[in-house]
């Protein structure tokens, strides 16, 4: 289906041609292949999503409390760190409030922070 943008919202293709209305832009495709699934811990499937968002993009970084040489309390972030590097993968400090400042100013700027807190049962 293609859409048209307009002050009105989103419209189907017919309504924006029958009203001159602004910009038309196709949805984006997936694939529809699939392929067998198979179970995996939430950790490594987090592990494996941040990978794919840090090789496709390179404003996409990781910081956290022993999210590097460590891999993580839980291990989320093994080998990212060896993959990617000091830069994009960052050990922080224990300040919470601290680091989480530093996610919202940098997204802010136009980098895309993955933030991890080790807990929240304190």
């Amino acid at each position: 289906m293609v859409l048209c943008s307009s002050i009105f919202g989103k419209l189907n293709l017919r309504a924006c041609r029958a009203n001159g209305l602004f910009k038309i832009s196709k949805l984006p495709s997936f694939s529809t292949s699939i392929q067998r699934s198979a179970q995996v811990m939430v950790r490594d499937a987090l592990n494996s999503a941040m990978d794919e968002e840090m090789e496709r993009d390179e404003r996409v970084y990781l910081l956290g409390e022993e999210v590097a040489m460590y891999d993580g309390a839980y291990k989320v972030s093994r080998g990212l760190w060896k993959k990617y590097g000091d830069k994009r993968v960052i050990d922080t400090p224990i300040t919470e409030i601290g680091f989480a400042g530093i996610a919202v100013g940098s997204a802010l700027a136009g980098l895309r922070p993955v933030c991890e807190f080790m807990t929240f049962n304190y």
